[in-house]
């Protein structure tokens, strides 16, 4: 079964993605957070398959997030 792991500011959304992904049967929701500042030992550690990221977060915008997991060694999509 497929994981997930939802990074967005907005509470709302990360439901509805919640909702879709495990009403749908696509897979797992392993995590959550808001922003991506300071959240990546938190995406090591439950190493998702998918991780669905907001672009324009407050502290730490999507790309950076991925530069800075991707340099700690996360492989995920």
């Amino acid at each position: 079964m497929t994981s997930f792991f939802l990074i967005d500011d907005d509470v709302a959304a990360r439901c509805m993605l919640a909702t879709i992904i495990e009403d749908s049967d696509l897979g797992r929701v392993v995590g959550e957070a808001e922003d991506g500042y300071e959240m990546e030992e938190t995406v090591i550690r439950y190493a998702p398959d998918m991780l669905i990221i907001d672009y324009l977060m407050p502290k730490q915008d999507g790309i950076e997030t991925i530069r800075r997991l991707s340099g700690l060694g996360y492989a995920g999509m």
